[in-house]
């Protein structure tokens, strides 16, 4: 065997070498990253929409629905049987 011979099989096998090391240093596993730490509590309650006006500042508001219609319903017999 001379030296150009043995090159050539030790290139080979070096390279047959560095195609199985690949893989496996390719698989290892990584470190966790390290969790966030949770935001500190604030010491005044979260904000509202009630806490941002006074509270006499406003006042009840209601809805009932179909009233006037039927207001209008019951004036509107009213006329027609006069």
């Amino acid at each position: 065997m001379n030296i150009r011979q043995s090159a050539a099989i030790s290139v080979r096998l070096l390279l047959i070498l560095f195609l199985i090391a690949a893989p496996l240093n390719a698989q290892r596993r990584r470190p966790a990253a390290p969790k966030p730490s949770p935001p500190a509590k604030l010491s005044q309650p979260a904000l509202t929409f009630e806490t941002l006006l006074a509270a006499d500042s406003y006042k009840i508001y209601g809805e009932i629905r179909g009233v006037g219609q039927l207001l209008r319903s019951l004036l509107s017999t009213t006329l027609w049987i006069r």
